[in-house]
Protein backbone atom coordinates (compact mmCIF):
# COMPACT_ATOMS: atom_id res chain seq x y z
CA UNK A 1 0.00 0.00 0.00
CA UNK A 2 1.41 3.23 -0.78
CA UNK A 3 2.57 5.47 2.19
CA UNK A 4 0.89 8.68 1.47
CA UNK A 5 1.49 12.10 3.02
CA UNK A 6 -0.45 15.25 3.40
CA UNK A 7 -0.97 18.17 5.41
CA UNK A 8 -4.99 19.90 5.25
CA UNK A 9 -5.69 23.42 5.52
CA UNK A 10 -7.50 26.52 5.10
CA UNK A 11 -6.69 29.08 3.23
CA UNK A 12 -7.84 32.45 1.11
CA UNK A 13 -6.75 33.43 -1.66
CA UNK A 14 -3.55 35.24 -0.26
CA UNK A 15 -2.88 32.15 2.05
CA UNK A 16 -2.46 30.29 -1.29
CA UNK A 17 -0.40 32.50 -2.92
CA UNK A 18 1.44 32.03 0.20
CA UNK A 19 2.23 28.13 -0.34
CA UNK A 20 2.76 28.65 -4.27
CA UNK A 21 5.42 31.21 -3.07
CA UNK A 22 6.77 28.77 -0.40
CA UNK A 23 7.08 25.97 -3.40
CA UNK A 24 8.90 28.34 -5.54
CA UNK A 25 11.14 29.03 -2.90
CA UNK A 26 12.56 25.16 -2.46
CA UNK A 27 13.45 25.15 -6.74
CA UNK A 28 11.38 26.09 -9.58
CA UNK A 29 7.86 24.27 -9.87
CA UNK A 30 5.08 23.55 -12.94
CA UNK A 31 1.46 23.75 -12.18
CA UNK A 32 -0.32 21.71 -14.41
CA UNK A 33 -3.97 20.92 -14.28
CA UNK A 34 -5.68 17.72 -13.19
CA UNK A 35 -6.82 16.86 -16.82
CA UNK A 36 -5.89 17.62 -20.87
CA UNK A 37 -7.75 16.64 -23.78
CA UNK A 38 -4.36 15.11 -24.71
CA UNK A 39 -1.91 12.27 -23.73
CA UNK A 40 0.30 15.38 -21.86
CA UNK A 41 0.07 17.00 -18.98
CA UNK A 42 -2.05 20.38 -19.13
CA UNK A 43 0.50 23.04 -18.11
CA UNK A 44 -1.20 26.18 -16.46
CA UNK A 45 0.38 29.63 -15.51
CA UNK A 46 -1.21 30.46 -12.07
CA UNK A 47 -2.84 28.54 -9.39
CA UNK A 48 -5.80 30.54 -10.01
CA UNK A 49 -6.83 29.37 -13.57
CA UNK A 50 -10.70 29.43 -15.03
CA UNK A 51 -12.30 26.91 -17.34
CA UNK A 52 -14.40 28.79 -18.73
CA UNK A 53 -16.16 30.68 -15.47
CA UNK A 54 -15.62 27.67 -13.15
CA UNK A 55 -12.31 27.99 -11.14
CA UNK A 56 -10.10 24.95 -10.93
CA UNK A 57 -9.47 23.78 -6.61
CA UNK A 58 -7.41 20.45 -8.26
CA UNK A 59 -3.74 20.76 -9.51
CA UNK A 60 -0.45 19.12 -9.14
CA UNK A 61 2.77 20.23 -8.74
CA UNK A 62 5.59 18.93 -10.34
CA UNK A 63 9.40 19.71 -10.76
CA UNK A 64 10.46 20.64 -14.43
CA UNK A 65 12.79 17.80 -14.76
CA UNK A 66 9.96 15.46 -14.02
CA UNK A 67 7.40 16.96 -16.20
CA UNK A 68 8.22 14.09 -18.83
CA UNK A 69 7.65 11.47 -16.11
CA UNK A 70 4.33 12.66 -15.43
CA UNK A 71 1.80 9.97 -16.63
CA UNK A 72 -1.96 10.49 -18.08
CA UNK A 73 -4.67 8.53 -18.00
CA UNK A 74 -7.75 7.77 -20.61
CA UNK A 75 -11.03 7.74 -19.25
CA UNK A 76 -12.94 7.46 -22.45
CA UNK A 77 -16.43 7.77 -21.15
CA UNK A 78 -15.68 11.56 -20.48
CA UNK A 79 -13.66 12.31 -23.37
CA UNK A 80 -9.89 13.76 -21.50
CA UNK A 81 -6.62 12.33 -19.72
CA UNK A 82 -6.66 12.34 -16.33
CA UNK A 83 -2.73 12.71 -14.48
CA UNK A 84 -2.37 9.35 -12.66
CA UNK A 85 -0.69 10.70 -9.32
CA UNK A 86 -0.23 7.18 -7.75
CA UNK A 87 2.53 6.41 -10.60
CA UNK A 88 3.88 9.87 -11.14
CA UNK A 89 6.22 12.64 -9.19
CA UNK A 90 3.48 15.14 -8.43
CA UNK A 91 1.89 16.71 -5.42
CA UNK A 92 -1.57 16.82 -5.39
CA UNK A 93 -2.90 20.59 -4.41
CA UNK A 94 -6.55 21.19 -3.80
CA UNK A 95 -7.42 24.47 -2.85
CA UNK A 96 -9.88 25.82 -0.34
CA UNK A 97 -13.28 26.40 -2.01
CA UNK A 98 -15.30 29.58 -0.13
CA UNK A 99 -18.86 30.72 -0.84
CA UNK A 100 -18.77 33.69 1.82
CA UNK A 101 -20.33 31.24 4.10
CA UNK A 102 -18.29 28.28 4.43
CA UNK A 103 -14.91 27.71 3.77
CA UNK A 104 -13.57 23.75 2.46
CA UNK A 105 -10.91 22.32 3.24
CA UNK A 106 -7.72 21.60 0.86
CA UNK A 107 -4.54 19.96 0.88
CA UNK A 108 -0.89 19.06 -0.37
CA UNK A 109 -0.55 15.30 -0.77
CA UNK A 110 2.12 13.21 -2.23
CA UNK A 111 2.83 9.48 -2.33
CA UNK A 112 6.25 7.84 -2.06
CA UNK A 113 6.33 4.66 -4.27
CA UNK A 114 3.94 2.52 -5.87
CA UNK A 115 3.62 -0.78 -7.25
CA UNK A 116 4.53 -1.32 -10.72
CA UNK A 117 2.26 -3.86 -13.16
CA UNK A 118 4.49 -7.23 -11.58
CA UNK A 119 3.56 -6.09 -8.23
CA UNK A 120 7.07 -4.69 -7.12
CA UNK A 121 7.22 -1.59 -4.64
CA UNK A 122 9.00 1.25 -6.47
CA UNK A 123 9.94 4.80 -4.76
CA UNK A 124 9.38 7.68 -6.55
CA UNK A 125 13.24 9.67 -6.87
CA UNK A 126 14.42 10.48 -3.79
CA UNK A 127 15.61 13.98 -4.89
CA UNK A 128 11.54 14.24 -5.40
CA UNK A 129 10.26 12.40 -1.87
CA UNK A 130 13.09 14.91 -0.29
CA UNK A 131 11.24 18.07 -2.40
CA UNK A 132 7.74 16.85 -1.55
CA UNK A 133 8.50 16.13 1.91
CA UNK A 134 10.18 20.17 2.43
CA UNK A 135 7.28 21.48 0.45
CA UNK A 136 4.64 20.08 3.03
CA UNK A 137 7.06 20.74 6.17
CA UNK A 138 7.55 24.70 5.29
CA UNK A 139 4.03 24.58 4.31
CA UNK A 140 3.25 23.21 7.86
CA UNK A 141 5.75 25.61 9.60
CA UNK A 142 4.01 28.45 8.34
CA UNK A 143 0.66 28.05 8.93
CA UNK A 144 -1.23 28.09 12.20
CA UNK A 145 -2.19 24.70 13.45
CA UNK A 146 -5.94 24.64 13.72
CA UNK A 147 -5.90 21.19 15.01
CA UNK A 148 -5.35 17.27 15.08
CA UNK A 149 -5.77 17.37 11.29
CA UNK A 150 -5.36 20.70 9.85
CA UNK A 151 -4.05 24.04 9.29
CA UNK A 152 -4.97 27.59 8.85
CA UNK A 153 -3.76 30.52 6.85
CA UNK A 154 -3.88 34.15 8.29
CA UNK A 155 -6.04 35.15 5.93
CA UNK A 156 -8.53 32.20 6.41
CA UNK A 157 -8.50 32.89 9.85
CA UNK A 158 -9.08 36.66 9.94
CA UNK A 159 -12.19 35.99 7.71
CA UNK A 160 -13.28 33.09 10.22
CA UNK A 161 -13.18 35.92 13.04
CA UNK A 162 -15.00 38.25 11.80
CA UNK A 163 -17.35 36.61 9.25
CA UNK A 164 -19.38 34.36 11.18
CA UNK A 165 -17.91 31.78 8.24
CA UNK A 166 -17.76 28.19 9.21
CA UNK A 167 -15.28 25.53 8.34
CA UNK A 168 -16.08 23.02 6.12
CA UNK A 169 -14.13 19.36 5.24
CA UNK A 170 -16.15 18.94 2.09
Amino acid sequence: MPKGHQVNFYLDADDTRQVETIARSIGPVVLIHDRSCQPLPRVLDSLFHFDGEQQLFFYYLVQPEFLDAVLMQHVPAQGYWTVDDLRSPVIELSTCFCDGVILRRGRLYYVDGFYDSEDNWVYHSDSFRKWAKTLLAKTRRTLTRLDTVAYIGQGAKAWLETSGGKLSVM
